[in-house]
Formats: structure tokens, C-alpha cells, sequence
């Protein structure tokens, strides 16, 4: 089955622009990637409302699964493997990776581990 594609003219806040297209580079996709999964998530489950509710219960897993990402990336960096293929087919820049993620980490052995291993990379 051949599908077409549809351009969208949203007003979206520029913040909220701005952060999810940075978030989309950090993990190597386009934003309308994202978005087109979103819709056809929504499309499977018949319902924007209840994928929007399961998506919010499962923000709490996020962060352990965004340390558990920068656990691996640190291993691979260490083992100096430095980059990462991504979904677009570019290749992602392990260090820049764990760089953006350093704020986010909460764990401090974790984000210290992270940030002495950055520095000793450069």
C-alpha cells in the first residue's frame, strides 16, 4: 500500500517547539517521526485521550530509562565506541549525547561518572 504524506501548518508555543526538536536530535529523529508515531499509536488504540493518560503514567519510568540509556552510552564511550547509529540513518555523537543528557540524569554517582569520563575523553 503506497501512502501519500500531508504537510501541517500548526501553531505550536516556541518553546515547546524548540525543546521537542532538540530532544528529537538528541535521540536521533526528525520531529514529525515522533509525531507521526504518536498519531498512529493513537490511531491503534482508537483514542488520542487514553495513549495521552498511558503516556503520563509512564513518565515516571522515563528517567530511569534515560539513566539506564546514559549507563549504556558511558560503557560504549569507555570502551571507545563513539558513535551511534540512529533511525535516520545518521550516525549520533556518543559524547554530545551524554552531554545533553547530564542535566536530566538524577542519579549524582551516575552524572559524576559521566562527566569525569567526558572530560577524560577530551
Amino acid at each position: 500500500m503506497t501512502r501519500t504524506t500531508r504537510s501541517l501548518g500548526w501553531r505550536v508555543d516556541k518553546w515547546t517547539i524548540d525543546t521537542f526538536r532538540d530532544l528529537c536530535t538528541e535521540e536521533g529523529l526528525r520531529p514529525s517521526q515522533a509525531i507521526e508515531r504518536f498519531m498512529e499509536l493513537a490511531n491503534q488504540k482508537n483514542s488520542v485521550v487514553d495513549l495521552l493518560h498511558a503516556a503520563e503514567e509512564g513518565l515516571d519510568n522515563i528517567g530511569d530509562a534515560k539513566e539506564a540509556k546514559a549507563r549504556v552510552l558511558l560503557d560504549w564511550l569507555e570502551k571507545k565506541t563513539f558513535w551511534l547509529p540512529s533511525e535516520t540513518g545518521k550516525n549520533v555523537y556518543i559524547p554530545r549525547v551524554l552531554l545533553d543528557m547530564l542535566g536530566t540524569i538524577q542519579d549524582e554517582k551516575l552524572r559524576n561518572k559521566i562527566e569525569d569520563s567526558l572530560i577524560r575523553t577530551y
